[in-house]
C-alpha cells in the first residue's frame, strides 16, 4: 500500500472510533470582573479537544468536553486571557481587562513548543514593543537579533534566518484576519528572461519573488500575533518556511486613539467598536504611517494609510456570521533621487489593496459535529510603477518591438534618451474555505478530527509592462516587450485535508499527538495538474513532576510545499534582435535603413517543482511555578527553490552589406540584396529548481516569575542558527567573455555549486520591572551576538564539457587545460572565496519604558542601542571596515483609550 494512502487509512480508522464515543457538555457565563456584565462574543476554546465556540449576547456558551481534565482558554480582546479546567467552570468566569495594575503581565513573546511550535505576541507586549511595523515584532522570536524600523525599502517575512534570503521570504504564509494574503500574481518586475541591468528604483522596491510587503500592514491595531516555526497543521498550505497569523483588533468594542513618534517615523491611528444590539456589533480603524530614513534621499520616503471595518452577527447562540472589508493605500507616490543624472529622473510608486472575508461559524450542532466553518475570501491590490530613467549608450542604438520572428523593420534611440515605462498590475485572489471539527472521547482518549478544503483562484488582472512613445528601456541586442498581465494564464490551487488530535492523561503522564496530511494541487494552462502529499506530525510526552512543576517531550517532523508563483509557471518570452542591416544618416536620421532580426524564445520550464520543504525538531519545556524554559532543537531541509538559471542559444541570422539598399520601404529579402551569414550567442534565462537550502539551530526561551522583593522578571532567549544555502545546485551553463565583440565557439558546461555558509550564536537577555501600583513597566535587554560567520562556496571551476553551436557536446580533456584557446574557460575567483569571515563578540543595550495612567492613558519610550555602541570591523574578504550593531535609535507612542 502506498504511503498516503496508508496514512488516510489510519486516519480514518481513529475518525471512525472517534465517532462512536462519548462526550459531555459545560456550560458558564464570561462577565467583566469589575462592572459584572456579560461579555457577548467572547472566545472559549477546548485547548485539549481542539476546538472553539463564542459566547451568545449574555455571555452564555455551551461547550463540548470529553473529561473533567480538558483544560478551556476563554478570552476577550482587551481582557487578559484565563485557562481554567472544565471541572472548574463555574456560572460565572471573569476577566480582567489588560492594564498594568494587575499582578502579572506579559510583555516577551510566549513560547509553545506542544504543538506546532510558535512564539505568540499578545496585545500588552505589541503594544509595550512599539513596531512601527510588522517586521519589527520577529525581534521577538528566540535567535533573531533587534534591527531598527526602516520602512524605506521592502520589508521580508524570514523565520530562522540569518541573512535575507528571497525564498525563504517568498515561503513565509502572511495570514490576516483568516485571509491568507498571497504573492502569487504579483508581477512586478521588467523580465524574467533576459539579463538587464538593475534599476534602481525597481531593485529598492519591486516585490516580485520576494513573498509578502510587510510594510503594507498596520501595527496599530493589532491583538496579537503568532508566528508558527516548526511544524504547522494541516490546514495551513503554500508554504515552505513558517506561518504569520495576525488577529487584529477590528471586533474590539474599545475606542482607542494613538500616536507613535520617532526621528525617522510618525504614525496615528484610532479604532473605535459600536455594540449595536446584544447580537450585532460593528468596528472600524483607520492609521496613518510616515516614514523617511534619510532627509537626504527622498526616495526612502514611505507614506501609507490603512483602513478597516468589519462586523459580527450572532445569529443564535451557536452560529455567527462575521465580516470584514480592509484597504491599504500608499501616500508619497513620487520619489527622486537627488544624486540621479538628470533632474527628469523618477520613480512613482502608487500602490493599494482591498481584502474582504465572509465567514459562517457552527457549533455544537449535534452528537457527531462540534464545529462548522466556512468562509469566501477576496483581495485585489492594485500596483503602479512609472519609471523615467536615464539611459546613455555613448552612440546611437538600435532598437525594435516587432514580435514577428524574421527580419523587420527598426529604429534609432538616440545616445541619451529618457525611458518612460511602467508597470501596472492588478493581483486578484479569492478563496473558498471549509472545516469541520469532530471531537469524542474513548475512555481516557480524547480524539479530535478535523476535516477540511480550500480552493483557491488567482489571476492579474493589470494591463501589465507598456511605454510611453518611442522612450523604452532599450538594451543592446534586447528591448522588452509591452506585455499584458491579464492576458498570463490564471492559476488554480487549493487542497483537501485530514487530520487527527489525539490526547491521554494518565496519572502523572500526558501524551498529545497531532498527526495530518493535506492534499494539496495546483493547476494553470499549459501546466498540466500536479498534486503531492503532505504528512505532518506533532507529537508530545508530559510528565507531571508534582502540582506545580511539569516536564514535555515535543517531537516533530513534516513537508511543507510551495507552489510556484505564476510568474515562473508562465515566464516572459525572451526576444533577440540582431542587426542585419544598418545604415544611419547623420544629417537626416530618417532616412536612415534599419532591418534587425528578431528571435522568440519560450522560458518556460514544464518541468518545474514547486519548492519543498522538510522539518524535523524536537524539544524539550520545563514549568514550574519560578521557571518555564524552552529548548529546540530543529533540522530544516528546504529544496528546489526556485531562481532563473542561465542559458545560451545559437541565433543565426543574415547580414547584410550597408548602401546596397534601392527601396528603404521594402526588407532587403524583398531586394534580393547579398548577405553573409552570422552566429551569435544570445544568454536567456528561465526558472529553475535550482536552490538548496540547510537550516540547523537551537532555540532557547528561560523565563522567570515575577522576583517579588525587586518586581523583576528575567527574559533568556536566543538562539545558534547554521545556515548553508546553494544557489546553484546543478548545472551550470556560462560562456567566457573575450574581451571583444568576438564569441568564443563553445559554451562551458559546469558541475558544482555556489553559496553561502552562515553561522551565528546569539542571546538576548532582559530585566523587566513591573510595578503594578505604579502602572509602570521597565526592561532592560542586553544583546549580544557571540559568533557571526560566514564562508563562501564555491566549487565551479572547470568545465565538464563544452558544447558547439550545432548543439554537439563534447568533454572538457586534461589537453584543454593547457591549450590558451580554453584558459578562458577556467574560472580562477580570487582567493576571498574561499575565506572566511568571522566577527567579533559585540553587544548593545536597549531600554523600554511604559507607564499607564487610569487605565486610559500609556505612554511609552524606546531606545535601541542607548550607548550607541557600534565598533569598526575589518573585513577580510571586501579588505574594508563596517561598523556592527545598530545606530542609536529612539521612539515614543502615546496611547489613549476613549472608553
Amino acid at each position: 500500500m502506498r504511503p498516503g494512502r496508508l496514512f488516510l487509512s489510519i486516519l480514518f480508522s481513529v475518525i471512525y472510533i472517534t465517532v462512536t464515543a462519548q462526550i459531555k457538555s459545560v456550560s458558564g457565563t464570561v462577565t467583566d470582573a469589575d462592572t459584572k456584565k456579560p461579555l457577548p462574543f467572547s472566545t472559549v476554546i477546548n485547548a485539549d479537544d481542539y476546538f472553539k465556540v463564542i459566547t451568545d449576547k449574555n455571555g452564555r456558551f455551551t461547550i463540548s468536553s470529553s473529561s473533567d481534565s480538558s483544560r478551556f482558554i476563554i478570552s476577550y480582546i482587551g481582557y487578559k486571557t484565563v485557562e481554567i479546567f472544565a471541572r472548574e467552570a463555574a456560572d460565572s468566569i471573569e476577566l480582567n481587562k489588560e492594564s498594568y495594575n494587575l499582578q502579572t503581565v506579559t510583555v516577551s513573546g510566549e513560547e509553545n513548543s506542544i504543538t506546532e511550535n510558535s512564539t505568540y505576541i499578545g496585545e500588552t507586549a505589541l503594544s509595550y514593543l512599539q513596531p512601527a511595523g510588522l517586521k519589527d515584532v520577529f525581534q521577538l522570536l528566540p535567535g533573531n537579533v533587534t534591527e531598527n524600523p526602516d520602512l524605506s525599502t521592502f520589508n521580508a517575512p524570514l523565520i530562522r534566518e540569518i541573512d535575507y534570503n528571497n525564498i525563504s521570504s517568498l515561503g513565509t504564509a502572511l495570514i490576516i484576519d483568516g485571509i491568507q494574503i498571497s504573492s502569487n500574481t504579483k508581477m512586478q518586475a521588467l523580465t524574467t528572461s533576459q539579463d538587464y541591468p538593475k534599476i534602481i528604483f525597481v531593485q529598492r522596491f519591486y516585490p516580485f519573488a520576494k513573498g509578502n510587503d510587510l510594510r503594507s500592514v498596520s501595527t496599530d491595531n493589532i491583538e496579537s500575533v503568532n508566528i508558527i516555526k516548526g511544524i504547522p497543521s494541516a490546514h495551513y498550505g503554500d508554504l515552505t518556511s513558517g506561518v504569520i497569523e495576525v488577529k487584529t483588533s477590528i471586533y474590539s468594542l474599545k475606542s482607542v486613539a494613538k500616536l507613535k513618534y520617532n526621528p525617522n517615523l510618525t504614525s496615528a491611528g484610532f479604532s473605535k467598536g459600536i455594540k449595536i444590539n446584544g447580537q450585532n456589533t460593528i468596528g472600524g480603524n483607520i492609521s496613518y504611517t510616515s516614514s523617511k530614513t534619510d532627509v537626504r534621499t527622498p526616495i526612502s520616503s514611505y507614506k501609507r494609510l490603512n483602513v478597516a471595518l468589519g462586523s459580527r452577527h450572532m445569529l443564535n447562540k451557536n452560529q455567527l456570521l462575521t465580516s470584514k472589508i480592509s484597504g491599504y493605500y500608499t501616500l508619497d507616490q513620487q520619489k527622486k533621487d537627488y544624486d540621479l543624472i538628470i533632474d527628469n529622473e523618477s520613480y512613482i510608486e502608487d500602490n493599494s489593496g482591498l481584502r474582504a472575508i465572509l465567514k459562517y461559524q457552527l457549533w455544537n450542532s449535534g452528537k457527531l459535529m462540534n464545529h462548522f466553518d466556512i468562509s469566501i475570501e477576496s483581495e485585489i491590490d492594485r500596483e503602479l510603477m512609472k519609471i523615467q530613467e536615464y539611459l546613455s549608450f555613448g552612440e546611437v542604438s538600435a532598437f525594435t518591438m516587432s514580435i514577428t520572428n524574421g527580419e523587420n523593420f527598426g529604429y534609432f534611440v538616440p545616445s541619451e534618451t529618457l525611458a518612460k515605462y511602467s508597470f501596472n498590475g492588478m493581483p486578484f485572489s479569492s478563496a473558498l474555505k471549509s472545516n469541520t471539527r469532530f471531537s469524542r472521547s474513548i475512555a481516557t482518549v480524547n480524539s479530535s478530527a478535523l476535516l477540511g478544503a480550500d480552493f483557491n483562484f488567482e489571476k492579474n488582472l493589470g494591463k501589465g509592462f507598456d511605454y510611453e512613445g518611442n522612450y523604452p528601456p532599450v538594451k543592446k541586442g534586447f528591448t522588452p516587450r509591452k506585455q499584458k498581465f491579464s492576458e498570463i494564464p490564471a492559476l488554480y490551487h487549493g487542497a483537501v485535508y485530514l487530520e487527527e488530535n489525539i490526547n491521554k492523561t494518565e496519572g502523572r503522564h500526558r501524551i498529545d499527538a497531532q498527526l495530518g496530511l493535506r492534499q494539496t494541487f495546483y493547476a494553470t494552462k499549459g501546466t498540466g495538474f500536479k498534486t503531492f502529499p503532505e504528512p505532518r506530525l506533532n507529537t508530545s510526552y508530559k510528565y507531571l513532576i508534582n502540582k506545580n512543576a511539569w516536564l514535555a517531550i515535543h517531537v516533530g517532523y513534516g513537508l511543507q510545499y510551495k507552489i510556484p508563483i505564476l510568474r515562473y509557471l508562465h515566464p516572459d518570452n525572451a526576444w533577440f534582435d540582431m542587426i542585419s542591416y544598418n545604415q544611419y544618416n547623420t544629417s537626416n536620421p530618417d532616412n536612415s535603413y534599419l532591418v534587425l532580426t528578431t528571435q522568440k524564445l519560450s522560458t518556460q520550464n514544464p518541468d518545474l517543482l514547486p519548492a519543498k520543504s522538510k522539518k524535523a525538531e524536537v524539544g524539550i519545556t520545563f514549568n514550574n511555578h519560578i521557571l518555564h524554559a524552552v529548548i529546540t532543537a530543529f533540522k530544516e531541509v528546504h529544496s528546489d527553490g526556485i531562481l532563473p538559471s542561465a542559458n545560451y542559444i545559437n541565433s543565426t541570422y543574415r547580414v547584410y552589406d550597408p548602401g546596397q539598399a534601392v527601396d528603404t520601404r521594402l526588407l532587403p529579402e524583398d531586394q534580393n540584396l547579398s548577405y553573409t551569414v552570422a552566429n551569435f550567442y544570445n544568454k536567456y534565462y528561465y526558472p529553475e529548481n535550482r536552490v538548496y537550502t540547510l537550516k540547523e539551530g537551537i532555540e532557547y526561551s528561560i523565563k522567570t516569575d515575577k522576583i517579588e522583593p525587586v518586581q523583576t522578571y528575567i527574559n533568556l532567549t536566543g538562539a545558534w542558527f547554521r545556515t548553508k544555502t546553494i544557489t546553484n545546485a546543478g548545472t551550470v551553463y556560462d560562456l567566457p567573455y573575450s574581451g571583444t565583440s568576438y564569441q568564443f565557439d563553445y559554451i562551458g558546461i559546469y558541475k558544482g555549486t555556489r553559496g553561502k555558509l552562515s553561522e551565528r550564536l546569539s542571546s538576548n537577555l532582559r530585566f523587566i520591572t513591573h510595578i503594578p501600583r505604579a502602572q509602570l513597566i521597565f526592561s532592560v535587554s542586553v544583546q549580544t551576538i557571540w559568533l557571526y560567520s560566514y564562508l563562501p562556496l564555491r566549487t565551479i571551476e572547470i568545465p565538464v564539457a563544452l558544447i558547439n553551436r550545432e548543439g554537439k557536446i563534447s568533454d572538457f580533456t586534461n589537453e584543454m587545460l593547457h591549450d590558451p584557446y580554453f584558459a578562458s574557460y577556467i574560472q580562477t575567483p580570487s582567493q576571498s572565496h574561499y575565506l572566511k569571515e568571522s566577527f567579533p563578540v559585540v553587544s548593545q543595550i536597549n531600554m523600554k519604558i511604559s507607564k499607564e495612567i487610569r487605565q486610559k492613558l500609556k505612554v511609552s519610550f524606546l531606545a535601541n542601542n542607548i550607548f550607541n555602541n557600534r565598533p569598526l570591523v575589518e573585513q577580510e574578504i571586501s579588505n574594508s571596515l563596517i561598523r556592527v550593531n545598530t545606530p542609536l535609535y529612539f521612539g515614543f507612542e502615546l496611547s489613549y483609550v476613549i472608553k
